[in-house]
């Protein structure tokens, strides 16, 4: 049976090794190796799948970060109306610089 496990699966790992894989942590550097050299096939897997994670953790933040800066966008409505504010709060004090009276709104 171990003999068919070889053949199937690639050379026996380490404890360290099955115990790693089987919560599917993070492998160490020489974990790494180690899966790498006795099953090449399960290292590039589990890349890949990490290449792939990492990748979806990226797009995820980055529509967060989308969604984030599109609440803080004002509406076309809200930039007309803080430009008219804006626009009558320079008039008055020009206004106010210039001597002139401001006029009642």
């Amino acid at each position: 049976m171990a003999e068919a496990a070889e053949v199937a699966y690639g050379p026996a790992i380490s404890l360290a090794m099955q115990a790693a894989l089987d919560v599917h942590t993070t492998l160490t550097s020489d974990l790494a190796t180690e899966l790498s050299i006795k099953r090449p096939h399960q290292h590039e897997q589990i890349r890949r799948d990490q290449v792939e994670a990492a990748l979806t953790r990226m797009a995820e933040a980055q529509d967060e970060e989308r969604t984030r800066r599109a609440e803080l966008t004002p509406s076309p409505e809200q930039l007309q109306r803080q430009m008219a504010e804006s626009r009558e709060a320079a008039a008055r004090s020009l206004r106010g610089q210039n001597g002139i009276a401001p006029t009642s709104e």
